[in-house]
């Protein structure tokens, strides 16, 4: 999760950066890629 704000002071612009967004962006990009992903039922199998 970005810090957007501490002790009620805002971090740069109070929303995450460029940096942030492509880190969640391949994140969430990885949970629909096969290759690196394992589903719950395979593991239980």
């Amino acid at each position: 999760m970005p810090i957007t704000k501490i002790n009620g002071i805002l971090i740069g612009q109070g929303s995450p950066g460029e940096i942030t967004r492509k880190i969640h962006k391949t994140y969430w990009d990885k949970h629909s890629d096969p290759e690196w992903s394992v589903s719950k039922d395979d593991l239980l199998s």
